[in-house]
């Protein structure tokens, strides 16, 4: 049920839309490829992030899950995570704004082919632009406590409150 679930899920969305990971140089090439934030609930608890491999048109490969459980990220694939082929222990917890970032380095060989990975986490479009936007502008320190306010703006209805 939990595959249906993310084929749905998957559907009719470009990864580059998604916030995703990019998994390269593994010793198991199946392994490498894009991985997709699953947001929605397909089992996991409050504190886990899973991120799903995106197959390509051509790939007749298995799907394989990047997850964070407690504190280790894991890449399994999706039909048995027991079956852990690279991981990470993130010995300490990770902050809550960054808990969904997979470590880019750090990775070891468990139950496959050597190298292990590196990963990079990529934020969804939405995410990307937003924090574009968001632009603060730092008062100006050399003006610090001096009052430029004359008592003739006061009176035209220059007010800060």
């Amino acid at each position: 049920a939990a595959l249906k679930k993310i084929e749905e899920l998957k559907a009719n969305q470009s990864p580059d839309e998604k916030e995703h990971v990019l998994v390269e140089g593994a010793g198991n090439d199946e392994i490498n490829g894009i991985y997709v934030r699953m947001e929605e609930d397909i089992g996991l608890g409050d504190e886990e992030v899973m991120f799903i491999k995106e197959p390509q048109d051509d790939e007749y490969c298995p799907e394989y899950g990047l997850y964070l459980m407690n504190t280790t990220w894991a890449i399994s694939p999706c039909v048995d995570y027991s079956n852990i082929l690279y991981s990470v222990d993130v010995t300490e917890e990770p902050c809550a704004s960054r808990r969904h970032e997979a470590p880019k380095h750090g990775w070891k060989t468990i139950e496959a082919v050597g190298p292990p990975p590196t990963c990079t986490w990529n934020p969804s479009k939405d995410k990307a632009s937003a924090a574009k936007q968001k632009s603060y502008v730092a008062p100006n320190l050399s003006d610090l406590g001096k009052n430029h306010k004359s008592i003739a703006d006061v009176a035209d209805g220059d007010h800060d409150e």
